[in-house]
């Protein structure tokens, strides 16, 4: 026993979590101990099997070997989508423990365009000379074309295609996947500007132009070459970051929001050093959004210092909102105007974490909130919204419930429809435009929350258990 924890105490050293845009992967690294542990974030049904798979096969070996001696270790955690808009943040820095390792080089960026938005980026980072970390902060639309048929439909794929066409269903003569043996060919509907390092060349200067989504990206490199992504479009904000002299780019980290088959970019900025410096020592840059005056906002214990103190959530403060450009301020809140959540620690004290400073907050009206007991946990939660987060309903399993917000388009008897299968929330949520669900499973315990706001509180995501 006291061989099995020191061995699993020196594969705990390299343990190292990765954060993608679709997945999140927690592994360890040992000749000892091979282990895969994946747990997704969000992603499409076809990966999310495929996770579910390994898993499976995972499962049986921590069970019966670590979960029961080491259980700390093992926090079986998942997150839900964003709602209701899909907003996901990214820190390739923060993702990739970059302040860890000596040195890190950029060694290619892919970036993705329509002609009025950046769509998102891939990154290839070389981490002290050995070996590759890859990032994917992207979703590529496509649409499919019959032969002498026009366009088919349109549909999102993480694959990548070689030049212009990819053939479907078995190349140019295949009958399967079309309708009377005609074959399917996929058409990109980005563009895609890439840019390959030598091993002594980095970013020294980066330009972008836009407005609430970034338009044009323009990358300098210290050998003068040049990447230019997107189009400077009428009245865009011109931004340019401040890469101190003698620094390199190492990490870039922003805001996307994923709409149904694309992505825009939100927000970026970048993490720097110098050349002959550790990455401890790397200073990050004022974000887009911080240079045109612009609130962005986002609040996530899970990714903080604090995850691994925090025992449970303690109490929920919902504060109400104004339309900010309504003249006449109502008796009623119009929105939410902000969050607070406050988690027990397992030292006893308490962390607050949420938004409460948004533009939209009024400060006339009183808030509401919630202290959840010992024994009692968080089972659902649903609202509306499309923009902004209009309405938050929050309930426990006690089917005690803080509400806040506007309730003039909410649907009669939302509330009860919601109290059946999670699968069923979901569909009957849809049937009208602006409202939304967090779709939970059955004996879901909701541990935490997240969320993203510029002058509004814009999405909302939970962290939980099974």
């Amino acid at each position: 026993m006291q061989n099995l924890k020191e061995i699993f105490q020196k594969a705990h050293g390299y343990k190292e979590i990765v954060s993608k845009q679709r997945y999140m992967v927690n592994f360890f690294k040992n000749d000892e101990i091979p282990m895969v542990i994946f747990s997704y974030v969000w992603t499409n049904e076809q990966a999310t099997k495929r996770v579910r798979e390994l898993n499976k096969k995972a499962k049986s070996i921590i069970e019966t070997t670590f979960m029961q001696y080491f259980s700390e270790y093992f926090t079986q955690m998942e997150c839900s989508k964003p709602e209701p808009n899909r907003d996901l943040d990214f820190d390739d820095f923060r993702d990739f423990y970059f302040s860890y390792y000596k040195n890190v080089h950029i060694h290619g960026i892919e970036i993705y365009e329509t002609d009025q938005y950046l769509q998102g980026m891939e990154i290839c980072y070389l981490v002290d000379g050995d070996y590759s970390k890859y990032a994917l902060h992207h979703t590529i639309r496509r649409q499919k074309l019959g032969k002498g048929r026009g366009l088919a439909n349109s549909s999102s794929t993480s694959s990548l295609v070689q030049g212009n066409f990819k053939p479907i269903g078995g190349g140019k003569d295949s009958t399967s996947g079309a309708p009377g043996g005609i074959s399917i060919l996929e058409k990109s509907l980005f563009k895609k500007s890439s840019i390959y390092f030598q091993r002594d060349e980095y970013i020294v200067g980066l330009k972008v132009t836009g407005k609430k989504y970034l338009h044009y990206m323009e990358i300098k490199t210290n050998h003068g070459n040049f990447l230019t992504s997107g189009t400077i479009q009428k009245d865009d904000n011109h931004c340019e970051f401040d890469i101190p002299k003698d620094h390199k780019v190492i990490a870039f980290s922003g805001l996307l929001e994923v709409m149904f088959n694309e992505c825009r970019i939100l927000d970026l900025s970048i993490v720097t050093k110098e050349t002959e410096q550790d990455c401890d020592q790397a200073i990050k840059s004022l974000t887009y959004k911080d240079m045109i005056n612009s609130s962005s906002q986002l609040f996530n214990v899970i990714k903080s210092e604090m995850c691994e103190n925090i025992k449970r959530i303690k109490a929920i403060k919902l504060y109400p909102g104004t339309l900010l450009d309504k003249k006449i301020r109502s008796n009623k809140a119009d929105c939410v105007g902000g969050i607070q959540i406050t988690y027990e620690l397992k030292s006893g004290g308490e962390f607050v974490d949420g938004l409460t400073d948004l533009r939209c907050l009024n400060k006339e009206l009183p808030a509401k909130s919630i202290e959840i007991k010992d024994n009692e946990y968080i089972t659902m939660i649903y609202g509306t919204g499309t923009d902004y987060i209009k309405t938050l309903c929050i309930k426990t399993n006690f089917y005690r419930r803080v509400k806040m917000g506007s309730t003039k388009d909410e649907q009669p008897g939302l509330g009860k429809q919601l109290s059946r299968s999670s699968s069923e929330q979901f569909d009957l949520v849809g049937l009208k435009g602006d409202q939304f669900s967090i779709n939970l499973p059955a004996g879901a315990k909701v541990i935490a929350f997240s969320g993203t706001a510029d002058d509004y509180l814009r999405s909302i995501s939970a962290y939980y258990k099974i």
